[in-house]
């Protein structure tokens, strides 16, 4: 705000509009570097408790969102920037979504959402946030229930195979072997699935 001759004189919303958006990103980008050495702590933590198997098998991911209040895709973006931080190719991030965001070069194809815009559509639209959420776990479940199939058909095809009572050279620890990469597979898919 500027005066002329005891007049106040103020800027036209066209010009304000875009230097506020610009304050409040460049505050967001602030808040979001200052908090990544919590986040990266918080992140090791729940990995510690991950590890230490107090919770049961594959309830981990609702016993974190439940008691930390905090959504899945939040809690599990701060444990892969604490792994991040801990690997041998470690780079230094300045906020979560640098983490976490695509690296194609590594050929991830994850996709960044601006949780912000996000939060803000379903504010604005409650029921559509719903059935997005509803057909989001149908999708969820879906996927799991596809991923246990194919471990399924996977192994029986090479059970056949490999079975000791097979004339095709099957043995014990061809079996054993098979089984124990068959029970590894699932529990992936099931944590992968959150169940």
């Amino acid at each position: 705000m500027q005066t002329e001759k005891g007049r106040t004189l103020t800027r036209p919303l066209n010009v304000l509009v875009p230097l506020i958006r610009a304050k409040i990103r460049d505050g967001d980008a602030a808040a979001a570097e200052a908090s990544m050495p919590y986040y990266v702590a918080a992140g090791e933590m729940l990995l510690e408790a991950k590890a230490s198997g107090e919770v049961k098998k594959g309830k981990f991911g609702f016993w974190a969102t439940s008691t930390f209040k905090r959504g899945k895709t939040t809690l599990a973006g701060w444990m892969r920037l604490a792994k991040l931080q801990k690997s041998s190719r470690a780079r230094t991030f300045k906020t979560i979504s640098e983490a976490i965001r695509p690296n194609y070069s590594e050929g991830r194809s994850n996709v960044t959402i601006n949780r912000r815009l996000v939060d803000e559509i379903k504010r604005a639209h409650p029921e559509a946030a719903a059935r997005v959420e509803r057909r989001e776990k149908e999708r969820e479940q879906l996927e799991l229930e596809v991923a246990l199939e194919l471990i399924s058909i996977g192994y029986r095809a090479l059970a056949a195979k490999l079975h000791p009572d097979r004339n095709s050279g099957g043995s014990h620890d061809a079996m054993r072997t098979l089984n124990m990469i068959r029970d590894t597979l699932k529990r992936f898919a099931n944590s992968e699935w959150g169940r």
